[in-house]
């Protein structure tokens, strides 16, 4: 079941980043038909149909680039308050969001599925007649590689729930007044038995010292 989880992970990633190179390559072309528009403008005739072309060449970038953009977590994401909650609420935060977003993507991606399979308009009615067909798929996919990668990030965030739950049942009780077991990051992972012995070889250090300095 891991390996089968691996390959769907690996699968949806390199998708993703096929799709922002896409949007990168894309994003290049519609920059410099504008600047070639702006260039033919003075010196002869403009490109006739540049703001169709442009229009629907945006449109391709940004669905394009959805879902490698929620795998490199680069979306605008607010943690004002989240970021206040211990690790449990905050994973169990992130799982809603995550299914919440993998649920509004999946159906914005059934719904142009649906739409183009019963026979929606083919054409666009601009300057230019373009086929819309091209677009739409565009659409099905973004959306839909962005649910994937959504729920691939709620399983993630779900397993990391359950590793906080673990850890939380497995720890021992951490006296907050003992001095002891304020920073348990002195003895990484050797717990408050750990960071006692720490203590004591300190201590047994400092009368060493003091000692050779009265002899001296």
């Amino acid at each position: 079941m891991t390996t089968l989880w691996s390959g769907i992970d690996r699968t949806a990633g390199w998708m993703s980043r096929l799709c922002g190179w896409g949007a990168v390559l894309l994003t290049l072309t519609v920059a410099a038909l504008l600047v070639s528009n702006v260039v033919l403008r003075i010196v002869a005739q403009p490109i006739y149909g540049v703001v169709d072309y442009t229009k629907y060449g945006m449109l391709a970038i940004v669905m394009l680039a959805l879902p490698y953009t929620h795998r490199e977590h680069a979306h605008i994401a607010i943690r004002l308050v989240t970021d206040r909650f211990p690790p449990r609420a905050r994973h169990g935060f992130e799982l809603l969001a995550q299914l919440l977003t993998a649920g509004t993507t999946a159906y914005i991606s059934y719904l142009y599925l649906a739409r183009t399979l019963m026979g929606a308009k083919s054409f666009s009615g601009g300057l230019i007649t373009l086929p819309e067909m091209p677009f739409r798929v565009l659409i099905i996919v973004g959306f839909g590689l962005w649910a994937v990668e959504a729920l691939i990030d709620a399983v993630n965030a779900a397993r990391r729930l359950a590793g906080s739950e673990t850890a939380e049942t497995d720890s021992p009780e951490i006296d907050p007044d003992d001095p002891l077991a304020a920073d348990d990051s002195l003895v990484a992972g050797k717990g408050p038995a750990g960071l006692r012995d720490a203590v004591t070889d300190a201590d047994h250090a400092g009368n060493s010292e003091r000692g050779t300095r009265g002899q001296s």
